[in-house]
């Protein structure tokens, strides 16, 4: 996937869109640099940086570079609207922003390969546009192995000779704008993963066949729609609890405590909202379009002191569940083995 993304860069100007590439991992020393390094030797017009501002970024884009930002959780792209407005738009052609140069209007074109890497995550428009890597440091890697530098004589002779190859390979290679896509993936998903595909075919059948296998095992549990992730999340939380009903608090304090962060640093759903964990209302908002409101949940076991509270009974994800995140096995056939949390 790295090799097709890095070919697309020389290519990108004949599609619609160029997927953002992220590299993400939850700690350091994952590799994210390194890997950044790699891609800077095959891509064309390389800027590499540890630090940008928005005005560069769209300058930069605008000459048409390839962007390769790393310590992207240093960037505030969290709280700084402009910086991403500039990587969203550059995601389709024709993405631009205006600015008054001495007095003068201009346009900068925003379109133009990104990759970015960092801990943590990323603003979930900017998720939705880009190919994902999760890094993890490997546990069989010996502590004094050969660290990559790009200094070597041998290895710059190589990117050279090889970002030439691609550079000749740009001007003469016939490309699909709209090749056949696997079924599995979404609409948001065929535009992010168009360009590798239409390039995997130029290269071989089998190479195509390859490059469609990875995209649907890449975007496998993903989905575009905020209201989509939190029913996966809550089909997984009826699951591990094997529960039929589950109080509000209880499934507020579960998201806020999942490692992935997205409910414990809630922006709303198009991430403009000002951050701050998801309550009960929120949950209520987003599960409203379903369908799915907010019961009275009585514990099945009652006593003189128990009090009823408010919440949400398996029974009534399980038409969602079933059109929206449908899984290798079926939200039904887990009824018969739930039970109720006593007292919860």
């Amino acid at each position: 996937m790295l090799a097709l993304w890095c070919m697309h860069a020389h290519v990108f100007s004949r599609f619609m869109h160029t997927p953002r590439l992220i590299l993400r991992s939850a700690v350091r020393d994952c590799g994210k640099t390194t890997t950044l390094s790699v891609i800077e030797g095959f891509v064309p017009d390389p800027k590499k940086s540890d630090n940008m501002t928005a005005a560069t970024f769209f300058r930069f884009t605008d000459r048409g570079l390839t962007l390769l930002l790393d310590e992207v959780d240093n960037l505030g792209l969290l709280t700084d609207p402009v910086f991403r407005t500039a990587l969203n738009s550059g995601y389709r052609r024709g993405g631009t922003v205006d600015r008054t140069v001495n007095s003068q209007p201009v346009t900068f074109s925003t379109f133009a390969p990104v990759a970015l890497a960092g801990i943590g995550t990323v603003p979930l428009p900017l998720a939705r546009r880009s190919i994902v890597i999760r890094l993890n440091r490997d546990p069989k890697a010996p502590i004094n192995r050969k660290q990559f530098d790009g200094q070597d004589e041998k290895q710059i002779e190589m990117f050279a000779l090889t970002c030439a190859h691609l550079a000749a390979w740009a001007r003469d290679c016939e490309l699909a704008i709209k090749p056949p896509m696997p079924e599995q993936l979404t609409g948001g998903q065929c535009d992010n993963w168009r360009p590798l595909i239409s390039i995997a075919d130029a290269c071989s059948p089998d190479t195509g066949a390859l490059g469609r296998e990875i995209a649907v095992g890449m975007c496998r549990g993903l989905d575009e729609d905020f209201e989509v992730l939190l029913l996966r999340d809550l089909r997984d939380l009826f699951d591990q609890k094997r529960a039929d009903r589950l109080a509000s608090a209880v499934i507020v304090e579960h998201l806020n405590l999942l490692p992935h962060g997205l409910w414990a640093d809630s922006r709303g759903k198009h991430d403009t909202d000002t951050p701050r964990p998801i309550t009960q209302g929120i949950v209520a908002k987003l599960l409203a379009p379903f369908g799915i409101r907010p019961a009275t949940v009585w514990p099945l076991r009652r006593g003189a002191d128990t009090r009823s509270s408010r919440g949400y009974y398996r029974h009534q994800f399980e038409d969602a569940w079933r059109r929206y995140c449908p899984s290798e096995d079926d939200t039904s056939t887990h009824s018969s083995n739930v039970k109720s949390l006593r007292g919860r």
